[in-house]
């Protein structure tokens, strides 16, 4: 019973072929997934995770989510601790940690409700200079470049004309400036930065 598990779980993780080596040869992903594959065989309630996708390639990362989504519909209980906030994004229910203290706990979605102020997201070949014309405008907490362009967190979505009237100023060519809906990570960076987390 538990020889055919294993052999199902190093299917489900792409491992089969793996066999014949030990497991210091393997990549960090290749042992992350390995290690998963070796709690996985007791068919464990509950499974705790610490950080499990440190340093873990793109690949190996999604297979490792792959596997952590048919657990779940397995009925198996995950609680993950990560740093990474898009990953988290995927979880049912977070904990916004800081500092040792526990900030909010809620689902994805309603954590979101939590952001202070508005996100602004703005399109621009040059994002430096974005940033540049929108650091210190009123209502401005924070401005981060992200990708072809800039995340702005204001106190309110009606800045956008103020927003807009500083980048002309400043000659900036702005291809787009929208209301954006924010991740897991621009909630918790704004909270932190405006004071608002409990």
């Amino acid at each position: 019973m538990r020889r055919e598990r294993a052999g199902r779980l190093l299917a489900a993780s792409e491992m089969t072929n793996f066999g014949g080596f030990k497991a210091g040869q393997l990549s960090g992903g290749m042992k992350q997934k390995l290690g998963l594959t070796c709690a996985l065989v007791h068919t464990p309630k509950i499974l705790l995770l610490d950080e499990p996708t440190t340093g873990v390639d793109p690949v190996s990362r999604r297979d490792f989510w792959r596997i952590l989504y048919g657990l779940r519909e397995e009925g198996v209980t995950i609680v993950i601790s990560t740093a990474y906030l898009d990953e988290a994004e995927r979880c049912n229910r977070l904990t916004l940690l800081h500092g040792g203290h526990a900030l909010y706990c809620d689902t994805p979605a309603a954590l979101k409700q939590h952001m202070p102020g508005a996100l602004i997201a703005i399109s621009s070949a040059d994002g430096r200079a974005v940033r540049n014309a929108l650091n210190g405008q009123p209502g401005v907490s924070h401005v981060l470049l992200v990708g072809d362009g800039v995340h702005a967190v204001v106190d309110d979505a009606t800045r956008i004309p103020q927003l807009r009237g500083a980048l002309d100023r400043a000659a900036v060519p702005v291809s787009a400036i929208a209301v954006a809906t924010p991740s897991i990570e621009d909630v918790f960076v704004a909270l932190l930065e405006t004071g608002d987390a409990p």
